[in-house]
Parts: structure tokens; C-alpha cells; sequence
């Protein structure tokens, strides 16, 4: 449990570091068993948690899955369109460099719409007009920072929406005009919110604890 772990950490943290010359701080904290011991039972007791989930799950019915992409690669963070005409995620390839793609879902055609250096979520507007996304660029010539960015569906043109703040993850609002995203700074993650259409960022959540 957690208190164990607490307790570990805490005696772990007094002694030499080198495992050779600390001790043994796991018997100390788990009743006088070794890790070897402590991985056993763990290894066990996950194996009889997920035994038993299994179990329960092959008495409700299968939906059965098929394939949507077929690169044999990586895609990452699908977002639906509204009409649920179209599936948009990034793509990472065996040839092509990485890209944000559309894929229809009626026949399958895929579109390559803009390439990217993100692996992060991406947001689609109420509309499916525009997709919000974060990917690395250079700043300040030898930095590497995430920023925002938007893309326009349509006509595929990418405007650039913040330039070296570390954002990433961004969530379109309900109403189309707030952009909630993470930031990080000194090891610390806040949580802020951009109206697009003064593009005024405001923090919802500053943390100073690296939460």
C-alpha cells in the first residue's frame, strides 16, 4: 500500500547511494522479505486480479472490431468528426514523416492534411472545421519548444497559435471559443485557457508542487 511506499521511499532516501552499501531497506519495511519475495506476490496476485476479470468479462457478449488504418505503424489520439463522416489522427509511418490524416470512413481513403511533430491529443471544433493540435518547433533558433497550433480542414493551412510557452495537449470547448491546454515551466504543469478570438491566455490552474 501506500504507507509502505512512503516508508521505503523515506529509509531509501537516508542511505548511501549504492545498493551494496545501503542496505536492505525492503526488509526493514515489508517484514523481513526481499524483493524477490515482494515481486512474487505481486506477480501473483496480479495474475489471480486479471484470472478473475477475464472470467467476468467472457460472460457478457463480444463486440467484435475491425481495423480502421492500416499502416503498421503508430496512429495516435483519433477524434471523430460530428457528422461521423470522417476520423482524424496522427499518423507515423514505415517512409512518410509524421502527419495529421483524415480518413473517411465510408471507403476508407485517407488524406495526408498537414505534417506534424506531434504524438500529443488533438481537438476538433463543434463545426470540423478546424483542428487544434501541439507540435515541437524551434525558438529562439536552438530551443525546442511544443506550441499550439490550428488547422484549418478545408482549405489545409496551419496557423501558428502561441511561439515558445511548452503547450501541449489542447481541448477545444463545447461553444467553440475557449481552448483549454496544459503548459509546463520550471518542472511545474499548469492548466490554461485561450480565447481564440482575442487569443488571450489566462491560467485556470498554476501548480508549484510539480504536480
Amino acid at each position: 500500500g501506500e504507507e509502505s511506499l512512503t516508508q521505503l521511499n523515506l529509509k531509501n532516501s537516508g542511505k548511501f547511494p549504492i545498493p551494496l552499501l545501503s542496505g536492505n531497506v525492503f526488509k526493514k519495511v515489508y517484514d523481513g522479505k526481499k524483493e524477490s519475495k515482494l515481486w512474487k506476490e505481486w506477480r501473483d496476485a496480479m495474475k489471480q486480479r486479471y484470472e478473475s476479470q477475464i472470467a467476468e468479462i467472457r460472460t457478457n457478449p463480444v463486440t467484435e472490431t475491425h481495423p480502421l488504418s492500416k499502416s503498421g505503424y503508430f496512429t495516435n489520439s483519433p477524434t471523430f468528426s460530428p457528422d461521423g463522416e470522417y476520423v482524424y489522427y496522427i499518423e507515423i509511418g514505415p517512409h512518410d514523416t509524421s502527419a495529421l490524416v483524415q480518413l473517411r470512413l465510408s471507403d476508407g481513403n485517407i488524406t495526408r492534411l498537414t505534417e506534424v511533430t506531434s504524438l500529443g491529443d488533438i481537438s476538433l471544433a463543434p463545426d470540423g472545421k478546424t483542428i487544434y493540435f501541439a507540435q515541437t518547433d524551434y525558438y529562439r533558433a536552438f530551443s525546442a519548444f511544443s506550441d499550439l497550433y490550428a488547422l484549418d480542414v478545408k482549405k489545409r493551412k496551419v496557423r501558428r497559435l502561441t511561439k515558445g510557452i511548452r503547450a501541449f495537449d489542447p481541448a477545444i470547448s463545447p461553444d467553440g471559443k475557449t481552448l483549454v491546454f496544459t503548459t509546463t515551466a520550471e518542472g511545474n504543469m499548469n492548466l490554461m485557457r485561450m480565447d481564440l478570438e482575442s487569443e488571450e491566455i489566462t491560467p485556470l490552474l498554476e501548480t508549484s508542487d510539480h504536480t
